[in-house]
């Protein structure tokens, strides 16, 4: 059975476990990552700033994927509802047990 079945299925009491899991699911494994890295660090190294040295390239290029998946984070934030309380379970007190 597909997993994207399986999470239909059998998660559909759980709607938010259900549609992240359908997310990650859809996930295709791929080497565009690298090459978007390797894009921005053509941006960042280019013939202006061939003098940079490859270690500061590199955090340049962390630096400028954090900020981006920092924005996207902060979009989804705003987006997402906010945890309902009712569904935490209580702290049992220690005065019940005796201790």
């Amino acid at each position: 059975m597909a997993s994207y079945k399986w999470a239909k299925i059998y998660l559909t009491d759980f709607e938010h476990l259900q549609w992240a899991v359908m997310r990650i699911v859809a996930l295709s494994c791929s080497a565009s990552g690298c090459e978007n890295s390797w894009s921005v660090e053509a941006w960042i190294h280019s013939k202006k700033r061939n003098r940079l040295g490859q270690k500061t390239v590199e955090r340049l290029v962390r630096a400028h994927t954090n900020l981006i998946l920092q924005d996207v984070l902060q979009d989804w934030q705003a987006t997402v509802l906010p945890w309902e309380i009712e569904m935490v379970p209580d702290e049992p007190d220690d005065d019940e047990d005796g201790v």
